[in-house]
C-alpha cells in the first residue's frame, strides 16, 4: 500500500510540473506583475490611511485650540498654564469630537467615559499611530488625550518613552503663551520618570526656581539639564542635586542669583558631573570647587570676572580631570594664575582665554601653555599681551595643535611669530584677524605646513595676492579663506585660484568681501570647484533682531499677569544663604604636595588676594 501511494504521488508531482512548464513565460509575468500590483495596491491604500488620519487629527487639534484662538480674536486674557495643561476643562470633549456619535464628557478625568476610537482609525495597528502622533509638537499631543480612549492610551505611551525634551518654538512670550512653572509641572508627570535630557533654555519661559524643584521631584533620571536663564536660587539648586543624583550636564548660563553655597553643594551630590557651564556670573569667586572627588570634564566660566586667585587654585587642585576649560574674559588672571592652572591641568585639550590675559606678560604666557601637552584647541584672542614670543615657545611644546585663534593679538605679533606657527605638525584651523602687522611673507610661510583646511586673515590689511596663491596652492586641503577686508586683495587673486583649484576633489570657500576684488567680474570656474564669497566678515554689523536683543525691555520678561511672584523671589533671597554647611566635607585633597601645602594653610576668611599672590609664587 506504502509504495502504491508513493507511486501516486510521484504520478502527480510530475504532471504538476509538467504543468508549471506548459506555462509560457508571458502567462508567469503576469502572474508577478499581479502580485506586484497588489502590493503596490495594498501599501498605497495604508499611505491615504495614514493621509487621511493624520487630516483628521489635525482638524481635531485645531477643534481643540479653538478656545485659545477665540480668546486671542476677541483680545481677551490668554490661557493659564492650568487651563491650557487641564485640557479637559479648558474645552469640552463635546467640542473636539463634534464629528462623533459618542461626545461624553470624561468627568472624573481617568478616560473611563471617552468614545472609543473612530472608524476610521480601526484600520491602522497602534505602532503606524503611534509614528503619526509622535510627530504632534507638546501642546497638541497633550489635546489629543480628550479625544478617545484609545488615542489616551497611546498618547500616554508616548509620554512614557520620551526621553529628550525640549520646548524650542513651541510657547511665546510676546502671544501670551509663555512656558509657566504650571504647564512645566504638567509635561513632566506625564514623562518625567524616563526623562533624561531637559532643555529650558531655548523656551519662551517664565521660570522661576519653583521649576528646578519641579524638575527634582519628578525626574530621577535626568542627566542632561540646560536651565540657562531661569531664576535659581540655592535651595532650589539643592534640591535638584538631592533628588537628580545622575545628573552629567548642568548648564547655568545666566543664572546671575546663584550663590558659591548652592553650586558647592551641586558639585557635591552629583558625583558623575562631567560638565558644568557657570557663563555670566559676574560675582562667582570659584571657592564652590572646594570638593572632593569631582570628575569635571567641561568646565566654562565665560564673563565670571569675580573669579579669585584662591578660586584659581581650587580649580588647579580639584578638577584635574578636565579637559575643557573656558575663561573667557576672567579678567584677573596673572602669570601665576595661569602657571597654577596649566602646571595642574595637564590634561586639557581645549583651553579658551579670550580677553583674559591682561596683567599677564608675554613670556609668562608662554611658559605656563608649554605645559599642555596635549592641548588640541587654544583661544589666545583679544590678548594684546601674546606676542611672538609666546607663540614661539607654544609652537614647540604644544604639538598636538589643531585649532589656534590669534584674533586681535594685534601689538606683539608678527611674521616671525607665522614662522613658528607653521611648525606646528597637526594645525588645521587658524585664525588671524586683525592681526595688521601680518605681510605675505609671513602668511606664505603658513603654506609650508600644507595641512591647513580654514584660514581666517579679516582685516589683514598688508596682505596682497601673492600671499592669496601660495596658500591655495600648497595647502591642497583648503576649505575655507576668509579674506574679507584684506583691502589689497584683488581679482587677479580669483582668476589664479580658478586654475589651481580645477583638478581638486572638493570646494574651496574665498570670502573676498570688503576687498580690491569686490565689484569686478570674476571669470567663471567652470568646474564649480570654486566659490566666491562677497560677504564682508570684518565688519561687525548689528541686526535688527540683535539691536532688539540690547533694547531689552523688561516687562516683555515679566509679566504680572501671567508670572506668580513670591517674597522670597522678589526680594532675591534665599534662606538656604543662612544655612551651616553641616555635612561638608573638609577640603582635605592634595594632588600636588607644594600646592597642597601652601593652600591647607589658607581659610575662607583671611588673606585677601594681595596676599595670596607672593606666597604662590614661591610654592611655583
Amino acid at each position: 500500500m506504502n509504495a502504491k501511494r508513493a507511486a501516486s504521488k510521484g504520478k502527480e508531482d510530475r504532471v504538476q510540473q509538467k504543468q508549471v512548464a506548459a506555462v509560457g513565460p508571458d502567462q508567469r509575468g503576469q502572474d508577478e506583475a499581479e502580485k506586484s500590483g497588489n502590493q503596490e495596491q495594498t501599501e498605497q491604500d495604508l499611505d491615504q490611511s495614514v493621509e487621511r488620519c493624520t487630516r483628521q487629527m489635525e482638524a481635531l487639534a485645531e477643534k481643540a485650540g479653538a478656545k485659545g484662538k477665540e480668546c486671542e480674536t476677541k483680545k481677551a486674557a490668554p490661557l493659564s498654564g492650568d487651563e491650557l495643561i487641564a485640557s479637559t476643562s479648558a474645552i469640552p470633549v463635546s467640542e473636539v469630537m463634534a464629528d462623533s456619535e459618542d461626545a461624553n464628557l470624561d468627568v472624573d478625568g481617568n478616560g473611563d467615559n471617552l468614545p472609543e476610537s473612530p472608524d476610521y482609525m480601526d484600520n491602522l495597528p497602534d505602532d503606524v499611530l503611534l509614528l503619526v502622533l509622535g510627530l504632534l509638537d507638546i501642546k497638541t499631543r497633550v489635546l489629543i488625550e480628550r479625544v478617545c480612549q484609545r488615542w489616551r492610551a497611546l498618547a500616554r505611551r508616548l509620554w512614557k518613552a520620551q526621553d529628550k525634551l525640549s520646548f524650542m518654538g513651541v510657547f511665546s512670550i510676546s502671544q501670551g503663551k509663555p512656558l509657566t512653572v504650571n504647564i512645566l509641572r504638567a509635561i513632566l508627570e506625564r514623562c518625567g520618570k524616563s526623562l533624561r535630557w531637559l532643555d529650558l533654555a531655548t523656551a519662551s519661559h517664565m521660570l522661576d526656581h519653583k521649576a528646578v524643584k519641579a524638575i527634582g521631584m519628578r525626574c530621577p533620571n535626568l542627566e542632561y539639564l540646560d536651565a540657562s536663564g531661569v531664576q535659581l536660587t540655592n535651595s532650589c539648586l539643592h534640591q535638584l542635586a538631592n533628588r537628580c543624583p545622575k545628573l552629567k550636564t548642568v548648564l547655568l548660563k545666566d543664572c546671575s542669583d546663584v550663590r558659591e553655597k548652592g553650586l558647592k553643594r551641586l558639585l557635591r551630590r552629583c558625583k558623575s558631573l562631567e560638565r558644568l557651564d557657570l557663563t555670566d556670573m559676574f560675582e562667582f569667586s570659584g571657592e564652590c570647587f572646594n570638593v572632593e572627588g569631582l570628575q569635571l570634564r567641561h568646565l566654562s566660566l565665560r564673563d565670571c570676572s569675580g573669579l579669585t586667585m584662591k578660586g584659581i587654585c581650587r580649580i588647579a587642585t580639584m578638577c584635574s580631570a578636565l579637559t575643557h576649560l573656558v575663561l573667557q574674559e576672567c579678567f584677573k588672571l596673572m602669570d601665576v594664575d595661569l602657571l597654577v592652572l596649566c602646571k595642574n591641568l595637564t590634561a586639557l585639550k581645549v583651553l579658551g582665554l579670550a580677553r583674559s590675559l591682561l596683567h599677564a606678560t608675554s613670556k609668562g604666557i608662554g611658559d605656563a601653555i608649554a605645559y599642555l601637552r596635549h592641548l588640541e584647541e587654544l583661544d589666545l584672542s583679544r590678548n594684546r599681551s601674546v606676542s611672538d614670543v609666546s607663540l614661539a615657545t607654544i609652537s614647540t611644546s604644544c604639538l598636538k595643535l589643531r585649532c589656534l585663534d590669534l584674533t586681535n593679538c594685534e601689538n606683539g605679533i608678527t611674521d616671525a611669530a607665522m614662522v613658528h606657527v607653521a611648525k606646528l605638525p597637526e594645525l588645521r584651523h587658524l585664525k588671524i584677524n586683525n592681526v595688521r602687522k601680518l605681510t605675505d611673507s609671513g602668511v606664505s610661510s603658513l603654506s609650508c605646513q600644507g595641512h591647513l583646511i580654514t584660514l581666517e586673515a579679516r582685516g589683514c590689511e598688508l596682505l596682497t595676492d601673492r600671499a592669496v596663491l601660495a596658500l591655495v596652492e600648497l595647502c591642497r586641503e583648503l576649505l575655507l579663506l576668509d579674506l574679507s577686508g584684506c583691502v589689497n586683495v584683488t581679482s587677479e587673486a580669483v582668476s589664479g585660484c580658478v586654475a589651481i583649484v580645477a583638478e581638486r576633489t572638493h570646494l574651496l570657500t574665498l570670502v573676498l568681501g570688503g576687498t580690491a576684488a569686490e565689484g569686478t567680474d570674476f571669470p567663471l570656474d567652470g568646474k564649480g570647484k570654486l566659490k566666491v564669497d562677497l560677504s564682508n566678515y570684518s565688519v561687525e554689523v548689528y541686526t535688527l533682531g540683535e539691536m532688539s536683543d540690547i533694547e531689552f525691555d523688561y516687562d516683555d520678561y515679566w509679566d504680572q499677569e501671567l508670572y506668580d511672584y513670591e517674597v522670597d523671589h522678589q526680594l532675591f533671597w534665599d534662606s538656604s544663604d543662612n544655612e551651616d554647611d553641616i555635612d561638608m566635607v573638609p577640603w582635605a585633597v592634595v594632588l600636588h604636595e607644594e600646592i597642597g601645602d601652601f593652600l591647607d594653610n589658607i581659610t575662607d576668611d583671611e588673606d585677601s588676594d594681595e596676599d595670596f599672590a607672593p606666597l604662590a609664587e614661591g610654592y611655583l
